[in-house]
């Protein structure tokens, strides 16, 4: 019997391990570039604070938040291009946790 597989619900459930792939490098960025890291609910915040250490990842950061909800939430279904979006911007900033902490 074939299955049916919700490649939509799919879709969502990659971006949101982009996400959370992402707020933990930021975290690593954070705490190389000035020991510590912002711990809170507050997404904007924590964005601002690794936009001081870095500007470009505050964007990439910035970009991924922005997809929390709907992904882990299921507000709307994500397209490809959203996760193709969301692989990028995880993988520039395990990239950059990498570069900052070997």
């Amino acid at each position: 019997m074939a299955r049916h597989v919700d490649y939509d619900a799919l879709i969502n459930s990659c971006v949101a391990l982009c996400v959370l792939s992402g707020v933990a490098s930021s975290d690593s960025i954070s705490i190389a570039a000035t020991s510590g890291y912002y711990s809170g609910p507050d997404h904007t915040a924590a964005v601002i604070h690794l936009a001081s250490v870095d500007r470009e990842a505050g964007k990439r950061l910035q970009r991924l938040v922005g997809l929390k909800p709907p992904s882990n939430y299921g507000d709307r279904l994500l397209s490809i291009a959203n996760l193709l979006g969301a692989l990028r911007d995880a993988q520039a900033l395990l990239a950059e946790a990498h570069r900052r902490t070997a």
